[in-house]
């Protein structure tokens, strides 16, 4: 999924850097630089939830989408997280991005019910507001196409 969306945004020149768990530590650590740079570093950080949802700061970042619902919702909080730092100095944006009619929707169901559950032992403070609309392939372009 993160190629494709790499191609789609380098077809629109956009720049990005993927971040997965196949890179070394290495090539990992230079997205992460070359993504906080403050001139001239990529445009969007496309990063796997089991990579991208621990050990990682990216303040350079403000907006943040999830584009292949996860079946934990806490690995997706955690990835939001990532965002959410100390030095972050711009409000966050996040976008759930899941399309309408797909097996995304019972994952997104059981997310909730995850949730509920979690919060009906620990308290309503153990989740975040959260919010999922459907999209069609055609909103989902256009999503792709704007910048951060």
């Amino acid at each position: 999924m993160l190629r494709l969306v790499e191609k789609a945004l380098s077809d629109r020149g956009i720049t990005s850097v993927v971040y997965t768990g196949d890179l070394t530590r290495a090539k990992r650590d230079r997205a992460i630089r070359e993504f906080q740079q403050t001139d001239g570093g990529p445009q969007v950080f496309l990063a796997s939830y089991g990579a991208g949802s621990t050990g990682l700061t990216l303040t350079a970042a403000n907006v943040v989408y999830l584009l292949d619902p996860w079946w934990n919702p806490f690995t997706e909080d955690q990835a939001i997280d990532r965002v959410h730092r100390i030095g972050q100095t711009r409000p966050v944006r996040i976008y759930k991005v899941t399309m309408a009619e797909s097996i995304e929707q019972g994952v997104v169901a059981c997310q909730t019910s995850k949730r509920k559950a979690s919060e009906g032992i620990l308290g309503s403070s153990a989740g975040r507001p959260t919010a999922s609309v459907g999209v069609s392939v055609g909103e989902l372009s256009a999503l792709l196409s704007s910048r951060r």
